[in-house]
């Protein structure tokens, strides 16, 4: 505030004093000299006294070239408009007519007394006696500085005083103005002096007041009250013909403007920054995840000094190919071309807008999108770029689970399907291998939600095989499949993890095995039989010496009637037994089912047979163990014959009947649990 009334306090002194003010040089001068091309937009009548104004604004008339009449006392003959060497020529010491000539005096009528619109006494603007009470003219002209104002210096005078105006904002007024507000009043010598207007003010305009671009300088101009009860002293009074010229009005002024000469440098800049992951401020670092939302917020700002037209902003959705580019809507556009269009960008303004990208699955990051402005100027395109970089996180994670056929109750061969469920409950997806070390690669059924190929975070997908399984050992062959499943994410990075399925497959496969009370004979010959017992009469300690007559003995006995005892539970045990001992032997003959040379029946019990002895109550303890094989049943029933009490021989016996009669009772016995 000190610098700027320093300022107006030495544009005062200037103006008082009439002292030329020294301004730099710089790049380009323009001028505004007063000529017909001034427009008077206002006239204040003082008629009888009393101020009226008149708002010419809406059609203002254009100034003309003032009369410049001799000396008053003599001959009242009048001097054309471009006569030099005038009164007020020569009343200003020649300073416009040798220093700026290209300034002409004006008014707003040729003679002072005449009518503002040329029309006569009925027009609204009239005033007869202008001449007598003088007149305040508002007079503006509007111009161009092609460039940065710098400084003005403004030369001015009028006949009789001035007040100036520069965009609306006062600058300074001349001495002989002797109070502000002075156009208001009666015009008297006390409001405005009758001399000193011959001095001619050079005014500084700061470089501040004036527009790169359209401005407007107004002045209003006074010709003063003349007349004799103000002291003056016309001469003759009252002159009727041919002009009453007793108080002419008149100013000239020149405005010389230096700026800096403007060159267009059209320039568009674009800020584009992440700002939010699914609706929550990002922080820092910048962050996310496949499949999250990333939202941009972009800002458009003209950074040069002409306004850019068709403003446009474009994001390259983070790929090369220009067909997937989407365009950012703009708020904040304005119409700077008269089109009707908000598209265009003034000068320093910007426009903003907002954008959500969806991270693609099996991205290695960092995401970086590059967003483009351009405007146009002249029939040139400006743009500009800027990107913004997101990096992704990647933590693979892969399970699978694989499931399969019961693992038990098999005979010889199963045609077993396998099924591998594989999910992701990490963060990234994942291109997935996977494999069974015993069938191979299994196939993909389902699961694929997106179909993008990548088993993406939440999905879980399906694959089966199968494969026949069989048993080639003497007793049972276990087969375990492992699976194992490799995730490997976008940038390289991989999870491993395995699950197995067992399947047990018995070689022997029962058929109808022969219970106690079957007709031998109907099976073997008698030598065959006899054949058989012997052999198990080797194996058996129970049985010491056998023949085909004491089997028969033994199977076709009654069972005892009455109260149970040791006694009559071994002889029911006994049956059981022998029939078990008999199914067993029938089993080591060939092959070839032939009765004559004792060949293996369809009903054997083979030796090596688990007997799940968990299934019937209190065998497991009865026998010691859940499981045994057959022939270790056996030996364990002859190896307690002497030992266990009535009730465990009948227990012994319920579960030789469940062996040797395995078909009819669903292979109850050969079953795992």
């Amino acid at each position: 505030m000190k610098k700027l009334g320093a300022i107006l306090l030495a544009l005062v002194l200037a103006v008082a004093l009439a002292i030329p003010m020294a301004m730099p040089v710089f790049a380009a001068t323009t001028s505004v000299v007063s000529d017909t091309s001034v427009q008077i937009v206002g006239v204040y009548n003082e008629a009888g006294g009393a101020s009226t104004y008149v708002d010419l604004s809406g059609s203002p008339l254009n100034a003309v070239r003032a009369q410049e009449p001799k000396p008053y006392p003599t001959g009242y003959t009048s001097e054309g408009a471009e006569v030099t060497g005038s009164i007020w020529d020569t009343g200003t010491g020649l300073y416009f007519q040798n220093t700026n000539p290209g300034a002409d005096w004006i008014w707003e009528t040729e003679r002072a007394e005449w009518a503002a619109n040329y029309t006569g006494p009925l027009a609204a603007l009239y005033d007869a006696d202008a001449s007598r009470y003088g007149r305040v003219v508002v007079f503006q002209k509007t111009f161009n500085i092609s460039g940065l104002p710098q400084s003005g210096m403004l030369h001015i005078t009028a006949d009789n005083c001035w007040e100036v105006w520069i965009n609306g904002v006062y600058l300074t007024r001349s001495a002989t103005a002797k109070v502000a507000g002075w156009e208001l009043t009666n015009l008297h010598e006390a409001s405005v002096a009758t001399t000193g207007w011959q001095t001619v003010g050079h005014v500084a305009v700061p470089g501040a007041m004036l527009n790169m671009g359209s401005n407007t300088i107004t002045i209003l101009a006074a010709n003063e009250y003349y007349w004799t009860d103000d002291g003056n002293s016309p001469s003759p009074p009252y002159v009727a013909s041919p002009y009453r010229q007793q108080n002419p009005g008149a100013l000239i002024f020149k405005l010389d403007v230096e700026y800096e000469e403007f060159v267009a440098a059209p320039e568009i800049t674009v800020v584009k920054e992440a700002t939010e992951v699914n609706d929550e401020p990002i922080g820092e670092p910048k962050e996310a995840l496949e499949g999250d939302t990333i939202t941009y917020d972009y800002t458009v700002t003209n950074t040069g000094n002409v306004p850019l037209y068709d403003v446009e902003l474009w994001d390259d959705m983070g790929t090369v190919d220009t067909a997937d580019d989407v365009q950012i809507v703009l708020s904040g556009l304005t119409d700077e071309d008269g089109d009707t269009y908000l598209d265009d960008l003034a000068v320093s303004a910007s426009a903003t807008g907002t954008r959500d990208y969806v991270v693609p699955w099996f991205t290695a990051g960092p995401v970086t999108n590059e967003a483009t402005a351009w405007g146009w100027y002249d029939s040139t395109k400006y743009s500009n770029t800027d990107d913004e970089s997101v990096a992704i996180l990647h933590n693979p994670d892969i399970e699978v689970e694989k499931s399969g056929p019961p693992s038990v109750g098999y005979f010889l061969s199963t045609n077993a399907t396998y099924t591998y469920i594989v999910t992701n409950p990490g963060n990234c997806s994942l291109d997935v291998d996977l494999t069974d070390d015993l069938t191979g690669a299994p196939v993909y059924q389902s699961g694929d939600a997106n179909g993008n190929g990548y088993l993406d975070p939440g999905e879980t997908w399906t694959y089966t095989d199968s494969q026949l399984l069989e048993c080639t050992g003497p007793d049972q062959e276990t087969f375990t499949n492992t699976a194992t499943a490799v995730g490997t994410d976008a940038v390289g990075g991989s999870d491993i993890d395995q699950d197995d399925w067992s399947v047990t497959i018995f070689q022997w496969l029962p058929g109808r095995t022969i219970g106690y009370w079957s007709n031998w004979d109907n099976h073997f010959g008698r030598d065959c039989i006899t054949e058989m017992v012997g052999r198990v009469d080797a194996a058996s300690s129970v049985f010491n010496s056998l023949t085909a007559d004491s089997v028969y003995a033994i199977i076709k006995a009654q069972d005892q009637k009455g109260k149970m005892d040791v006694a009559k539970a071994k002889v029911l045990l006994s049956k059981q037994l022998m029939a078990a001992w008999l199914n067993v032997q029938s089993g080591i003959g060939a092959t070839d089912g032939n009765p004559a040379t004792c060949g293996s029946m369809d009903a054997a019990l083979w030796q090596y047979a688990t007997v799940y002895l968990s299934k019937v109550s209190g065998a497991e303890a009865l026998f010691g163990a859940p499981t045994m094989s057959v022939i270790q049943v056996l030996q364990t029933v002859e190896a307690k014959w002497n030992i266990w009490t009535a009730d465990q021989l009948l227990l012994a016996k319920d579960v030789l009947d469940l062996m040797n009669n395995a078909q009819n009772n669903g292979y109850f016995m050969f079953m795992a649990p």
